[in-house]
């Protein structure tokens, strides 16, 4: 075009082949390309594809999520209302999970997965979708598209029942209850699975005076005394044996194998909490008319 448009529209009014010259130029640099058009009175359908990844620059998927990112959408001409297509789709992955995906859903117009479907490694994607163009040509259009994804392993997630801040009783039979239960690996929901808890713990540099046997003694993150060999998901202490007005920081890191997560929780003991109680009070009100 005269005036350098990067968009142009244009109608066929006669059918047949027909080819599209584009150049591009930067300066001296020059590139051309060549566009191949079929005009039919009715033309096949506009299908879309997702992004397309390498095998060098793969889509990256976490194992514990669900893997639904391959949606192929197929919009008819408006002037083909009447055209009837029946597209079908033949997804292949590979290498194979074990067990096989079933048949028939390999044969959908996206690709689904659950989570933790597929075990961490590379894999390639591949859809076929094919419909029978009947009105026009009564032949078989057949169109193909390929992507690569890499299948990592999830972060784990560690957790402190109560927040990242709580305020605790300093009083000598209370105890102190860390809670890390909640913590899991996405990649294995099973309630069988393992994963091994390390306790730390530090306080706020301060005047208060040392309490006898006292479990935390450090401005920095110590490994924390008396929570069991292994340690395990829930930790309960004495609250005797730490200071009174003193504000506490507790760290649990959740490993398994290379992975691991850590989550930490600020506790401040304080002495004579008072505690809180909320009572609803229904007032009945009689209107008179």
């Amino acid at each position: 075009t005269n005036d350098g448009d990067t968009k142009v529209t244009h109608k066929y009014d006669k059918e047949g082949e027909y080819n599209i010259t584009i150049k591009a130029r930067v300066f001296e640099y020059i590139e051309e390309r060549i566009v191949y058009v079929t005009a039919r009175p009715c033309g096949p359908p506009a299908i879309y594809f997702p992004n397309s990844y390498t095998e060098k620059d793969p889509q990256i998927i976490t194992r514990g999520i669900e893997i639904d990112f391959l949606k192929i959408s197929i919009e008819r001409p408006t002037e083909c209302s009447q055209e009837l297509v029946d597209p079908k789709y033949l997804w292949t992955i590979s290498p194979s999970p074990i067990p096989a995906i079933s048949k028939s859903n390999m044969e959908r117009a996206s690709f689904e997965l659950e989570p933790r479907r597929l075990d961490s490694g590379n894999y390639s994607v591949t859809v076929n979708i094919s419909y029978n163009d009947t009105k026009i040509t009564q032949t078989e259009e057949r169109y193909w598209f390929a992507t690569h994804l890499r299948v990592v392993s999830s972060q784990l997630v560690a957790s402190i029942t109560g927040g990242s801040s709580r305020e605790v009783e300093s009083s000598p039979n209370t105890l102190l209850e860390l809670n890390a239960s909640t913590s899991f690996d996405p990649d294995n929901r099973d309630e069988n699975s393992k994963l091994d808890f390390s306790w730390m713990c530090k306080f706020e540099l301060n005047s208060a005076l040392k309490v006898p046997d006292e479990l935390c003694n450090s401005t920095v993150f110590v490994k924390l005394p008396g929570v069991g060999n292994p340690p395990q998901r829930i930790v309960n202490l004495n609250v005797s044996r730490f200071r009174e007005n003193v504000t506490y920081f507790f760290k649990v890191t959740v490993s398994e194998g290379s992975r691991s997560s850590s989550a930490e929780q600020r506790v401040k003991l304080l002495p004579n909490i008072p505690s809180l109680e909320i009572r609803y009070v229904f007032y009945k009100v009689l209107v008179r008319y």
